[in-house]
C-alpha cells in the first residue's frame, strides 16, 4: 500500500483537518474571552503558539493510534475492517463540519458587532442643539473612571501648599496616561477642595465610579504621601497606603508609579507595557526643576495675563535647572501662545521664541504627547492646517486622555468650518476636564453661534459661579448680550472682564467694536489711543483701528495701516485680505484682485480657491470682476461659491445667503434676509452695510430703509444709556 493510501486509511488527513478547524475555533473563543478579561495581546499569541505546536503531535498520534469501540489502540494491534474505517471517517467529517458551522457563526457575529455605525459626514451635518446640562450630558456611563480630589496639606504650612498642589497635579497627569481609565482633570476637581461634599455627590457630578483622596506632608528631606481609593457608589475604601520616602524626584515618580499600579489592580484595569514604560519614565531628576514646573502649570491654568508671565518665568527656571526637561520647554511654548491671545505678545515674537522650544522638547522626547499638541497648535497659527490636523491626531494617539489636545483640535475644526466635529472635540475635552472654564467657554460660544442665547447665558453664569476669578466668564456674557443687540449690557460685562484682567489688551479692543455698534466712534478712538500708548503693535488693535477708519469712511488710511504691517510672508497671510478689502473700497480694483488671487490660488477656471475662511474675499472678488465687466470670471466664481456651499451646507448662514443674493443682483431677496437677521435680534456690524459697495442697491430699497430707521432709533436710545453709564461707571454685580 502506498504512503498516500495509508495516510487516508489511518484518517491522518481528516484528523489534521479537524484539528485545524478546532484550533481555529479555540482562537476565536480565546479572542472574545481574553478581551473580556482585559488580557494583553500576548495571551492570544501564546494560544496561537500552543495550537501550532500541538499540530505535529496530533498528526503523529493519528498515524500511530486508532479509535476503536474498545478505546484507543496502537494501529498495528487493530485488525483492518473497511466498514469500521468508513464509520470513523464519517464521524470525523461530522465533527469537522459542526465546528466549521460554529466558527462561521462566530465570525459573522464578530463582523456584525464590530461594524462601525454610519457617521453623518460634515457636509451633511448641521450644528445640533447643544446640551448644556452638567457633564452627565457628555458622559453617559462612568465606567472605569477616577477623580483625584485635591490633596490635603497635612503640614498645614504655606510653603508645603505649592508642593501639595504640584504632587496632586502631576499624579493626575501620570494616571491620565492609562488609556483604559478615565481620569478627571485637575481644573475640574479643584472646586471640590474643602467643599465638605460627600464622595457619592462629587462622583455623581463628575460622573466617575471611583475617587482618590490623599494628603501630602514635606518635612526637610522627607515626604509623606497618604492616599486611599474609594468606590463612589458604596463609599467603601478599596485600598489605602502611606508612603514615607526621602524627598527625591526618583522617589516621587516611584510613588506615583506604585499608586497607578495599585489603582489599576483594584479597578481591574490592565496596564500595557508601553503605559508602564511611560508612567515609569522620569521627566527630570532635579527636584527644584520639578517644583518650578509644577508651580508654572498651576499659574498657566488661570489664563490671566499676569499669571501667564509668572508661569513663563517658572518654566524657564525649570529648563535652566534641567536642560533635558522636555515638559518645561513645552510649558514655555504654550505660555507664549497664550500670551499672544491674553496679553500683548506679538505673533512674530511667539513664533520666534516658541517654535525652537517645541523642537527642543521633541528632540528630548519624540513621543511626548504634550509636545506634539503644542506643535499642532503652532502649525494651526501658521495656517498649515493639514499638518496641524495630522499632529493633533498623533498627539491624541499618544495620549488619549490629554484634554488640551481635544480642546485645541476643536479650535482647528472650527476654523476649517466643521462645526459638528468642533463640538464633538470640545465635548471630548470636557469629558476629561468637565469643569475647565476655558473648555466650557468654547461650548458657550458654540451655543451663541447656534442662537441658543438662553442656554449660552446659563453656561457663562455657571462658569462665573465655578471660577469667579476667570475673566472669560464676563467676556462670554458680553458676547451673548451683543449677539442680542443689547450693547449696553455687553459693554458693562466687557468692561468687567477688562477690570479683572487689565493686561489682556485683546479684550479691550472688543470694547471698541461695541462702541462702534453704539454709534460712539469718538469714545472708540479714545480707547484705541489708550491701548496704542501701551501696546502699539498689538494685532487686535490694528483691526480695531481699521474698523474705526471704515466707520469714518477713511478707507485709504485703513489700507495704509495694513500695508505698513506687511513685512514677512506670514504677515501677508494675516493682513493681505484686509488690505484688499480697503483697496476695493478705495476703488483700486486691480490691486485688490491681484492680492486675493495671490493669497488664495486655485486650480480652477478663476484661479481662486474657496475655503472655510475666505467667504468675504470671494464675494468681493465676484463684485470687482462685475465692475470690470469680466462677466465670465464673475459668473464662474459665483457658481464655484454656490457649489462650495452645496458641499458644505453647515457653513451657510443668513448673512452669507444675503451677500450671495446681493452679488447675483437680487437686492430684494438680500434685503429680506437682512430684515430677518434684524428681527432675530443680532445686528452686530450692521453699520458696515453702508460701506460695502456691493450692498448699495440693497441699502437704497424702501424696505431696507424702514428697518434700518427702526434700528437707528434703538441704537440712539442705547447710546444715551451707555453714555450715562460711562459717566457714572456703575458697578455691576455677578
Amino acid at each position: 500500500m502506498s504512503l498516500l493510501a495509508e495516510l487516508k486509511r489511518r484518517n491522518v488527513f481528516r484528523v489534521t483537518a479537524a484539528y485545524v478547524v478546532i484550533g481555529w475555533l479555540l482562537l476565536q473563543v480565546g479572542d472574545v474571552v481574553f478581551e473580556a478579561l482585559e488580557l494583553e495581546a500576548s495571551a492570544n499569541r501564546l494560544l496561537l503558539a500552543l495550537v501550532v505546536l500541538g499540530l505535529i503531535p496530533t498528526i503523529l498520534f493519528a498515524w500511530a493510534f486508532e479509535m476503536t469501540p474498545d478505546g484507543i489502540k496502537r494501529d498495528k494491534d487493530v485488525v483492518a475492517d473497511e466498514s469500521q474505517d468508513r464509520e470513523k471517517a464519517k464521524k470525523l467529517d461530522y465533527v469537522t463540519m459542526v465546528v466549521l458551522v460554529i466558527v462561521g457563526a462566530m465570525s459573522l457575529w464578530q463582523h456584525w458587532s464590530d461594524e462601525p455605525k454610519e457617521v453623518e459626514t460634515s457636509s451633511q451635518a448641521q450644528v445640533e442643539t447643544i446640551d448644556t446640562k452638567p457633564q452627565q450630558a457628555f458622559i453617559q456611563n462612568p465606567g472605569k473612571s477616577l477623580a483625584v480630589l485635591p490633596f490635603i496639606n497635612m503640614a498645614n504650612t504655606s510653603d508645603n501648599q505649592p508642593f501639595t498642589v504640584g504632587i496632586h497635579d502631576d499624579l493626575i497627569t501620570q494616571l491620565s496616561k492609562i488609556s483604559a481609565l478615565k481620569v478627571i482633570s485637575r481644573t475640574s476637581v479643584l472646586p471640590y477642595k474643602d467643599s465638605g461634599r460627600s464622595i457619592s455627590d462629587i462622583a455623581s457630578e463628575l460622573n466617575v465610579s471611583h475617587v482618590l483622596e490623599g494628603g501630602v506632608q514635606r518635612a526637610g528631606s522627607q515626604v509623606r504621601l497618604n492616599v486611599k481609593l474609594i468606590e463612589a457608589s458604596t463609599e467603601n475604601q478599596l485600598w489605602a497606603q502611606v508612603f514615607d520616602r526621602e524627598l527625591t524626584t526618583q522617589n516621587i515618580f516611584q510613588i506615583q508609579t506604585e499608586i497607578a499600579e495599585q489603582i489599576a489592580q483594584n479597578l481591574r484595569v490592565k496596564l500595557t507595557d508601553q503605559e508602564l514604560q511611560t508612567i515609569n519614565k522620569k521627566q527630570t531628576e532635579n527636584i527644584d526643576a520639578y517644583n518650578a514646573y509644577l508651580a508654572g502649570r498651576q499659574r498657566m491654568l488661570t489664563r490671566n495675563s499676569t499669571a501667564l508671565e509668572e508661569a513663563l518665568a517658572l518654566f524657564e527656571k525649570a529648563s535652566q535647572l534641567d536642560p533635558q526637561y522636555a515638559l518645561a520647554y513645552v510649558g514655555q511654548a504654550d505660555v507664549l501662545n497664550l500670551l499672544n491671545d491674553y496679553s500683548d505678545l506679538s505673533r512674530d515674537e511667539m513664533f520666534l521664541r516658541g517654535e525652537p522650544l517645541i523642537e527642543k522638547a521633541l528632540a528630548i522626547d519624540p513621543l511626548l504627547a504634550e509636545a506634539h499638541t503644542s506643535l499642532a497648535n503652532y502649525l494651526h497659527e501658521k495656517m498649515q492646517l493639514k499638518e496641524a490636523q495630522e499632529e493633533f491626531e498623533y498627539a491624541i494617539k499618544l495620549n488619549p486622555s490629554y484634554a488640551t489636545a481635544y480642546h485645541w483640535y476643536g479650535n482647528l475644526a472650527d476654523r476649517l468650518g466643521d462645526q459638528k466635529k468642533s463640538l464633538e472635540l470640545y465635548r471630548k475635552a470636557a469629558e476629561w476636564d468637565p469643569l475647565s472654564p476655558v473648555i466650557q467657554s468654547n461650548i458657550g460660544y458654540k451655543l451663541i453661534g447656534n442662537q441658543q442665547f438662553t442656554e449660552a447665558m446659563k453656561q457663562f453664569d455657571r462658569i462665573i459661579e465655578l471660577v469667579p476669578d476667570y475673566s472669560g466668564g464676563p467676556n462670554g456674557k458680553a458676547t451673548v448680550y451683543a449677539a442680542q443687540s443689547n450693547y449696553v449690557e455687553a459693554l458693562k460685562w466687557q468692561m468687567k472682564a477688562v477690570d479683572m484682567d487689565p493686561g489682556n489688551y485683546a479684550r479691550q479692543t472688543e470694547i471698541i467694536a461695541l462702541l462702534l455698534n453704539l454709534d460712539m466712534p469718538e469714545e472708540a478712538q479714545n480707547i484705541a489711543d489708550q491701548i496704542a500708548t501701551k501696546v502699539p503693535d498689538l494685532e487686535d488693535l490694528l483691526h480695531a483701528q481699521a474698523a474705526i477708519d471704515m466707520y469714518q469712511s477713511n478707507y485709504e488710511k485703513a489700507a495704509e495701516r495694513y500695508e505698513a504691517r506687511i513685512q514677512t510672508p506670514a504677515d501677508n497671510l494675516k493682513y493681505r485680505d484686509d488690505w484688499a478689502l480697503y483697496k476695493m473700497m478705495s476703488g483700486h480694483y486691480d490691486e485688490a484682485i491681484n492680492a486675493l488671487l495671490e493669497l488664495y490660488p486655485g486650480d480652477t477656471q478663476t484661479g481662486f480657491e474657496i475655503n472655510a475662511e475666505n467667504f468675504d474675499s470671494t464675494v468681493q472678488l465676484i463684485w470687482m470682476w462685475q465692475q470690470q465687466e469680466k462677466v465670465s470670471l464673475a459668473q464662474s466664481l459665483l457658481a464655484q461659491l454656490e457649489s462650495y456651499f452645496e458641499q458644505n451646507p453647515e457653513q451657510m448662514n443668513m448673512y452669507r445667503r444675503a451677500m450671495i443674493h446681493a452679488v447675483k443682483g437680487d437686492a430684494i431677496a438680500a434685503a429680506v434676509l437682512f430684515e430677518q437677521q434684524f428681527k432675530s435680534g443680532d445686528t452686530r456690524g450692521f453699520w458696515q452695510g453702508g460701506h460695502l459697495p456691493m450692498l448699495n442697491e440693497v441699502m437704497e430699497l424702501p424696505r431696507t430703509q424702514e428697518f434700518l430707521k427702526l434700528h437707528h432709533e434703538r441704537i440712539q436710545q442705547q447710546k444715551t444709556e451707555a453714555q450715562l453709564w460711562l459717566q457714572q461707571k456703575t458697578p455691576i454685580s455677578t
